[in-house]
């Protein structure tokens, strides 16, 4: 009795849900943007099947006692005639509308006076519901229920029985498949455990198993990028979305690396580890060198595009030239890309030959090659627009790792990130722009005449200050302990050692007054330099360089600022501020004009460029988004085992407890926004990179929401959920252009879809019991 009133009552929740997606045009549409009516059909009975399988869920020990294969068919068969109901009854509607619709007087004379105006159409309430609507619920040709031909219209009615027909079909199978399902749990559950070796035998298999899937999606994307003619038109997409599941099954494998961290039961020798780990990177990289060449704009290293420079004519007046680039041919920079390839190559041997000589096991170090050789070869083989979408996804992915930190580790909601991403772009923008002032048709000056000399300054002021401050503070450290050694040697109150002194606390004065020290001696080094040979030797210094280096320190410092008055909020409060914070910075860069040009932005942002190549085409930023990416995911895993993540996840789980058990509650906060903040500043740099152009509408509050809701369906605190949740949401909907007017509803969706299925994400980061590690610290667990 029960289980048939709750498939009643799904049947009568899945009949209106197929009602919904009708009224929003899922089977609507025209020309080539319009979903196909298999999808539509395929979508209506996956949606029955789903709601059928949980309704013949069993609740309880009871249900699950007289749980049986009828009871479990009925049941979706009552969800299945149930939707079928509700859904003919509505294209009978809509049909017997447009119907009317036809047959309605078009002639306001024959109506009473003002009738025909206040009359509307079904498109005028339901715009979404077209003739095609019709013509795919029915099966029909959309040809033959034109409301246009009014000669021979088919009518569709009995056709809508035929729909009426798979919904109980796809509810008996729902039902089916949950049977099924509770049935082999409850063989698993009668089977007699397997004995500690069959365990391991079984584990070592799966293990192994998994393995498998990255290797042959990289197999695949190989082939299909060089017999194209193999899939035809599907080609770009099917490598797309092969190269999604290269991605998400790599960090599938990422989750499972604690299991291949345990040391080996009967470790394999050097000479065979060297061999497996060293010819497999030789293939990998072998078949990365057999890459097919492309035009010289779309390498890795593409020929600079020369750059404006505003200089001083000898008259006095200024004058804006444009730089001379030495030319290079395209079979150069096919060499240079090769030359890449072979040195992260030598790089990989030599890592691996480190490896194999520790105590990882054979299968973890499989693991990281597998995972690192596909990332770096992969994009070779991808055409120009599946490397833009990548890179879009990776750009999200640096900003998601950023966001991570702030929500994921230290519990901080902010809602205004998409500011420090504008921070790192409009940075790089200010540094770099060759826009031109126009006057008259003819460019008169740089809108930033100056920033070639400021690049120069600031590449001047940061190598020559990575010479002296080390110096510096060695030195001054160094005078500090003397003097301390003196003290205790005058006084006589013990012993000097080298440990005496080693372990005093430093004063708090003595660091700030050594960076203080470090400044002024650069400031003076560099005063005595200009001029000369050798300070003009940094005008040639990579601005793309320059530009990551002062879009993190900008970024971070704007994260400190923000921090710093949101010290005593929590929660909502907390995000309520720093999304004002975001709009704020949004204002301002569209109210100011004169310096960050308003709504039309900042244009001729250069290239990442060396020399006369630069890294700007799509290839060429995928690799730099990659290595980003990778640096900014190890910085995240180090700062989490770090005595600062502690203190973040600490903090995440109880402020109060925190700040009880001692946690200075001020720098966690403040460090956590800055480091987010800092990452975000990459991403920005490299989006300004990319875009070549940026405008205050590229930094809206949808970004922030958007990086927010990739953390939240991934998994909080899981950098593989992060990188899995831009996957889903932003490299979906960019491959699957079809569904771009459904993208906000997909959205909607798969949030409350996993808030109540998955509200831990999809990959989410696993629990760290103290129970569970102090058992791991006192066992050996065996393993290949």
């Amino acid at each position: 009795m029960i289980l048939n009133r709750r498939a009643l009552n799904n049947g009568l929740i899945a009949g209106p849900v197929l009602i919904f997606l009708v009224l929003i045009g899922i089977p609507g549409g025209t020309g080539g943007d319009a979903l196909p009516p298999w999808f539509t059909w395929v979508l209506f009975a996956l949606t029955v099947g789903t709601f059928a399988f949980f309704a013949v869920r069993p609740r309880n020990i009871v249900e699950r006692r007289e749980s049986s294969i009828p009871k479990a068919l009925s049941g979706g068969l009552t969800v299945g005639v149930v939707a079928a109901a509700i859904v003919v009854v509505a294209a009978l509607a809509i049909n017997a509308a447009q119907l009317w619709e036809i047959g309605f007087p078009r002639d306001a004379s024959t109506l009473p006076s003002g009738m025909h105006n206040n009359i509307m159409g079904v498109q005028d309430v339901f715009h979404n519901v077209t003739e095609r609507t019709t013509a795919v619920l029915s099966g029909l040709d959309e040809s033959q229920v034109n409301p246009s031909m009014t000669d021979n219209r088919a009518d569709p009615s009995l056709r809508f029985f035929l729909l009426a027909c798979l919904l109980p079909i796809a509810g008996i199978a729902g039902g089916g498949l949950n049977w099924l399902a509770q049935r082999r749990e409850s063989q698993a559950a009668d089977r007699p455990l397997p004995t500690a070796a069959g365990a391991v035998r079984n584990r070592q298999i799966n293990e192994f198993i998994a393995l498998l899937p990255p290797l042959l999606l990289f197999v695949f994307i190989v082939f299909n990028s060089v017999n194209k003619d193999f899939l035809g038109t599907n080609a770009q997409l099917a490598g797309l979305i092969a190269t999604f599941f290269l991605v998400g099954s790599a960090m599938l494998m990422i989750r499972g690396m604690d299991t291949a961290n345990s040391p080996d039961v009967r470790p394999a020798p050097l000479a065979l580890r060297l061999a497996v780990l060293i010819g497999f990177t030789l293939i990998m990289f072998g078949i990365g060198l057999l890459a097919p060449s492309r035009p010289s704009d779309d390498l890795l290293f593409s020929p600079k595009a020369p750059n404006q420079t505003q200089i001083n004519a000898p008259d006095g007046s200024v004058q804006v030239v444009t730089e001379t680039v030495a030319p290079i041919d395209e079979a150069a920079l096919f060499g240079y890309r090769r030359l890449a390839i072979l040195a992260i190559g030598a790089l990989f041997i030599v890592a691996n030959v480190l490896a194999a000589r520790g105590q990882s096991s054979l299968r973890r170090l499989l693991i990281i090659n597998i995972l690192m050789a596909t990332l770096f070869i992969t994009p070779l083989y991808l055409d120009k627009y599946q490397q833009s979408v990548m890179l879009l996804i990776g750009i999200n992915i640096l900003l998601g790792l950023g966001l991570n930190i702030v929500v994921g580790y230290a519990g901080l909601l902010d809602l205004g990130y998409v500011a420090f991403y504008a921070i790192g772009a409009y940075v790089y923008a200010f540094l770099s722009s060759n826009q031109g002032i126009n006057i008259g048709g003819s460019v008169v000056s740089l809108k930033f005449g100056g920033n070639d000399q400021s690049a120069a300054n600031i590449a001047a002021a940061l190598i020559i200050g990575l010479v002296v401050v080390p110096i510096v503070m060695g030195v001054g450290l160094w005078l500090w302990r003397r003097s301390q050694q003196n003290v205790l040697s005058s006084t006589r109150l013990l012993t000097v050692s080298p440990s005496a002194t080693g372990g005093a606390k430093r004063p708090a004065w003595l660091g700030y007054a050594l960076i203080v020290a470090s400044i002024a001696i650069t400031g003076v080094i560099i005063r005595l330099l200009i001029g000369t040979a050798f300070y003009n030797s940094f005008g040639g210094f990579p601005v793309f360089v320059i530009g990551l280096l002062l879009g993190v320190l900008c970024a971070g410092a704007a994260g400190v600022l923000l921090g710093i008055p949101v010290l005593r909020l929590r929660g909502d409060y907390l995000a309520i501020v720093t999304l004002g914070f975001g709009e704020i910075i949004r204002l301002f860069l569209n109210n100011l004009e004169s310096v960050t040009g308003g709504p039309q932005g900042l244009l001729q942002i250069p290239k990442a460029a060396v020399g006369n190549v630069e890294m700007g085409s799509n290839e060429g930023l995928l690799y730099i988004v990659l290595i980003g990416c990778l640096l900014v995911a190890l910085l995240s895993l180090r700062l989490k085992s770090s005595r600062l993540g502690r203190a973040w996840g600490a903090l995440k789980s109880d402020e109060d407890i925190a700040q009880a058990m001692g946690v200075n509650i001020v720098n966690a906060k403040v460090l956590a926004f800055a480091t987010g903040a800092a990452f975000a500043g990459v991403g920005g740099v490299i989006f300004a990179a990319r875009q070549a152009n940026v405008f205050p509408d590229n930094f809206t509050l949808n970004v922030s929401i958007n990086v927010l809701a990739l953390i939240i369906i991934g998994g909080m605190g899981s950098i593989p959920g992060v990188v899995v949740g831009a996957l889903v949401l932003i490299g979906v909907p960019e491959s699957l252009r079809v569904f771009e007017s459904y993208r906000i509803m997909a959205f909607g969706a798969l949030l409350i879809v996993m808030m109540l299925l998955r509200p831990s994400g999809l990959l989410p980061q696993p629990p760290q019991p103290m129970e569970s590690r102090a058992r791991s610290l006192v066992t050996k667990e065996p393993a290949l």
